[in-house]
């Protein structure tokens, strides 16, 4: 429970009233039934009887459900070096409307020049090739998803490449490009002899 007070000559709390606003708590829609009640209490003390006069007066507060965009959480960049897996985990994916109504989202990876390495996808796919993936997911997995998702570049390729991160609920899409800068690791040269050689004596 909240209480306002406000003491004083009438006109001035009327005042304060007018300029006083409610406002629900964060998606309290969602997590609770979407009813409030406001009670509004007067005291007024009689300056001839000393004695206290009241008077309570309640009304509801129906708040209507507003959709909560989806949210993505990255770094501000990926590094990684050629030829390294890059772990994914780092992303958050939040959406107070799905996760409080058990409801599902549709989550999409891309890249450019590389592959995503998953683990077991824990909702249904909808689309999978070596560079993309998109599947529908409840957001309490999601996490445990992410925990073993994986970049890798192209072999011996190296440079920026972007990842590319869409989430979608009933209402709302949302997108998030990510850079990731894969540094290059020197190769070692290589040397290759063959095993089986003939020539004829005396020549080189």
């Amino acid at each position: 429970h909240r209480v306002l007070t406000v003491y004083g000559e009438l006109a001035k709390i009327q005042t304060v009233l007018a300029a006083t606003v409610y406002r629900g708590d964060l998606n309290v829609n969602e997590l609770c039934c979407g009813l409030d009640t406001l009670s509004v209490s007067t005291f007024v003390v009689s300056q001839y009887t000393n004695l206290t006069l009241t008077s309570t007066v309640s009304t509801n507060i129906i708040m209507f459900p507003v959709n909560d965009v989806p949210t993505i959480s990255t770094p501000t960049l990926f590094t990684v070096l050629e030829d390294n897996r890059l772990s994914l985990a780092a992303i958050k994916i939040t959406d107070p409307d799905v996760a409080d109504n058990n409801g599902l989202f549709t989550v999409s990876f891309a890249v450019v020049n590389g592959t995503l390495e998953t683990g077991q996808i824990l909702g249904f796919i909808k689309q999978q090739t070596e560079d993309s993936i998109s599947f529908i997911i409840a957001p309490s997995l999601l996490p445990k998803v992410l925990s073993k998702f994986f970049y890798l570049n192209r072999h011996n390729w190296n440079g920026n490449d972007t990842l590319s991160v869409q989430v979608s609920d009933e209402n709302s899409t949302v997108f998030s490009d990510v850079p990731i800068i894969v540094t290059p690791v020197n190769d070692a040269p290589g040397l290759i002899v063959k095993s089986d050689s003939a020539t004829l004596e005396d020549v080189e």
